[in-house]
């Protein structure tokens, strides 16, 4: 009777010992999931606060973290410093090719739109706008295609900021272009008035 209950126990204690060493590997893996929820969030303010680049911020991550955390970021940032010099080659002559193809592109576009222009010609004879006020409106269409084209291939160059900054100036350039529309804009309405 006594080698029954002793191996009664030696189950129950078999069991719980092995519930317990499980039970230790789920704690390691929550306490290691709650850290790497914290490094990541801590990524995600960086980047909405800092726009810090990303090896650059794998590399913090890694000096927060601990353990194996510390390895997998480390690691994920030497990947990404090798895959950078390799794909700078590459991006740049991808934004050759770019450059390009928006080059013929905008050429096609040119040539395709000569009925249209003509109609707006022939419409601005018809109404008997000043010859500047349509000209000034071609030009400020184009300077805003040429600024959101030059913005697109900055973008791809991943110079994003520099491509904002050539939209603001586009946007300026076609602001200014359009005063002439818009005091011509304001003699009309102001005939109207007088006119009622």
């Amino acid at each position: 009777m006594s080698t029954k209950w002793m191996g009664a126990v030696f189950v129950l204690v078999s069991c719980g010992g092995f519930g317990a060493g499980i039970a230790g590997g789920y704690r390691r893996r929550e306490r290691l999931l709650r850290q790497l929820m914290t490094i990541l969030e801590n990524m995600e303010a960086e980047l909405g606060y800092h726009l810090i680049a990303l090896p650059e911020l794998t590399k913090q991550a890694a000096s927060d973290a601990g353990g194996i955390l510390r390895d997998v970021f480390l690691n994920l940032t030497r990947e990404q410093v090798l895959g950078m010099t390799v794909d700078k080659q590459e991006r740049d002559i991808g934004l050759v090719l770019s450059m390009l193809v928006c080059c013929l592109a905008g050429l096609g576009a040119v040539s395709c739109l000569e009925p249209a222009m003509d109609f707006f010609w022939e419409l601005q004879a018809a109404v008997g706008f000043p010859a500047g006020l349509l000209t000034s409106l071609i030009k400020a269409v184009g300077i805003a295609l040429v600024a959101e084209i030059a913005a697109a291939i900055c973008g791809d160059a991943g110079k994003a900021a520099l491509g904002k900054m050539l939209q603001m100036l586009g946007s300026a350039a076609v602001l200014t272009l359009s005063l002439p529309l818009f005091r011509e804009l304001m003699r009309i309405l102001k005939e109207m008035v007088r006119d009622l």
